[in-house]
């Protein structure tokens, strides 16, 4: 995906940096357009691609490295617990009582992992991270995949990081296509009710 995504880097990046003279035929004066990348709409699996974070155990994109998952035995899957934690204390779903809906934890004193995803500590994570796109090694053999540090939640630097100087200052980088999740969820259900 970096690779497709790189001439609109360049030109990103260039906008950025020295601008590009424009006419205003109003004014009849010329200005230096200048143009920024503010937020990303992905779907999941997008997501995932381009910020070169780890699929299943830390792959809950709000907390990073303080998910809290559990592994389902029959099927296999991933369910990223703790979640009443981003409630406020008043919510519901937060009384004593309804801890019995939510594997028995009481979950009120813990806290939300704020400024996981920031910009700032995203990079400082990400930034020693080195990562070849090649299929092979130079002697032919196949190169092996690419496992995070102890702790890690990525594999590569997101190509963003390394033209856009302004990404890491961005608080909220990329947001999920609602639709796209709903479509999902939907071919996801049905295929299971129907056994496809």
């Amino acid at each position: 995906m970096d690779v497709f995504l790189e001439p609109l880097m360049d030109e990103m990046k260039m906008l950025w940096i020295q601008g590009v003279q424009m006419m205003d035929e109003y004014r009849k004066d010329s200005f230096t357009l200048r143009a920024i990348i503010f937020v990303m709409i992905n779907d999941y699996p997008a997501l995932f691609t381009l910020l070169g974070q780890l699929k299943g155990k830390v792959g809950f994109v709000v907390c990073i490295d303080g998910t809290h998952y559990v592994s389902l035995n029959p099927s296999k899957k991933i369910v990223y617990m703790r979640n009443r934690r981003f409630l406020s204390k008043e919510h519901m779903y937060c009384l004593k009582k309804m801890d019995k809906y939510f594997d028995n934890t009481d979950e009120r004193n813990s806290d939300a992992p704020l400024g996981n995803s920031k910009g700032q500590r995203v990079f400082k994570i990400v930034s020693n991270i080195n990562f070849v796109f090649k299929k092979k090694t130079k002697d032919g053999k196949p190169r092996k995949d690419v496992k995070p540090t102890l702790g890690g939640t990525f594999k590569k630097k997101s190509i963003f990081f390394e033209y856009l100087p302004y990404w890491k200052e961005l608080d909220i980088r990329h947001v999920i296509d609602g639709m796209q999740v709903q479509k999902n969820m939907f071919k996801s259900l049905i295929s299971t009710m129907l056994d496809i």
